[in-house]
């Protein structure tokens, strides 16, 4: 019991590991860091949600994997001696009740990746629909900004 224990929590803390984000812009900002770009206001509105798409399907996936392998674990290590009718020993219920814990963190993980999905849905839109300044250099002045607010809508046909 020691054992299953230790593993789950060693792989609940490998699981918070990664999915653990460096951030090397200040602290107000809510932009992910991009090696290729040193600073965020550079980051065109298409990359910085695409950024935020990545990340918000991999802490999904992460979630998704790791309440399905709790699930199986919790599914594994319960008694098979287990009865219902008659009662059981203490181990045999403790033993039960910590593989209950475990079925139930696992597929509450895997209902906790769902809002995740559906954002990283969402940023994918917004993504393809965003607002930025585009340059121009028709129909306007020789000293007028050449820059102009443009809507950007971007059809993917592939």
């Amino acid at each position: 019991m020691k054992k299953i224990l230790f593993t789950c929590l060693l792989f609940l803390t490998f699981t918070v590991v990664k999915a653990q984000v460096a951030s090397h812009n200040n602290y107000n900002s809510c932009k992910p860091y991009n090696s290729l770009i040193k600073d965020s206001s550079e980051m065109s509105d298409f990359d910085y949600y695409m950024a935020k798409r990545r990340s918000k399907n991999t802490a999904a996936w992460v979630l998704l994997g790791g309440g399905a392998l709790a699930t199986v674990v919790g599914v594994a290590i319960f008694p098979k001696d287990y009865d219902i009718i008659f009662g059981n020993d203490k181990s045999t219920e403790s033993q039960a009740t910590t593989s209950n814990v475990v079925m139930i963190a696992g597929i509450a993980a895997m209902l906790g990746s769902i809002p995740f999905y559906i954002s990283s849905t969402l940023n994918k839109q917004r993504a393809h629909l965003s607002i930025k300044n585009q340059k121009t250099g028709y129909g306007l002045p020789a000293r007028g900004s050449k820059k102009i607010t443009g809507l950007t809508l971007s059809i993917p046909l592939g």
